[in-house]
């Protein structure tokens, strides 16, 4: 794999690993602490349709693991923690930033001593990933979502249609069989494989860019 400003050339069948610090205007992407369920959804299709229609995949990463903070907009440190600005009460809530003499911002966080802040995540795409793009040219993007897990979804329509005291099976597929017993068109339009539904984040991280894919050099007839 190589990677060419945001561009990323891969070869067919091949394992690599996308690393990426999410910055905009020179700041460090800041999860909200208010996001609930947030999760990261890299999304790779292809740049043209064939007879089967279009390729088109979405690989979803928990992020809510993640530190998160209740205030998203850096703040200048001037270096005196008792001067805290208005409107802060623990130094944990926010991501802050020094200047040096060159006029270069760097990040920081607080969590008992300070360290550097930066919004980064890796996601390895395996060979039997690449293996299923057949086409040279694709494009892939990054975006940053939040709102209700499927399961609790699912759950929820489950309560209104059964009785009380009903017992309901934990596993996806089982829960959209039981909901389609009663009601088909409660779920339709809904992709119940993804684990969210109802966003209420949806932010572009990165807009769609090249990805190239070139043949396995090891040769074979695919």
């Amino acid at each position: 794999m190589k990677m060419l400003g945001d561009k990323i050339f891969v070869n067919r069948n091949e394992q690599f690993s996308m690393n990426f610090a999410i910055t905009t205007n020179g700041i460090p992407f800041i999860v909200d602490s208010n996001w609930q369920n947030p999760f990261l959804c890299i999304t790779v299709a292809a740049a043209r349709y064939d007879q089967k229609g279009r390729y088109i995949s979405n690989w979803w990463l928990d992020m809510s693991s993640i530190r998160r903070f209740s205030i998203i907009t850096p703040i200048l440190a001037t270096g005196d923690a008792n001067n805290m600005p208005t409107g802060i009460i623990n130094i944990q809530d926010a991501v802050y930033y020094t200047i040096d003499a060159s006029g270069n911002k760097y990040f920081w966080q607080y969590s008992g001593s300070w360290q550097p802040y930066s919004f980064k995540f890796s996601k390895t795409f395996s060979s039997a990933d690449t293996s299923e793009w057949v086409e040279q040219n694709y494009m892939y993007g990054l975006r940053f979502m939040s709102g209700t897990r499927m399961y609790d979804f699912l759950l929820s329509q489950l309560n209104a249609l059964y009785p009380a005291g009903t017992v309901f099976p934990t596993d996806i597929p089982s829960m959209v069989k039981m909901i389609n017993k009663m009601d088909k068109s409660i779920l339709k339009g809904i992709d119940t494989t993804e684990p969210l539904t109802n966003a209420t984040i949806n932010q572009v991280l990165l807009e769609p860019t090249e990805l190239t894919v070139n043949s396995d050099p090891a040769g074979g007839i695919y």
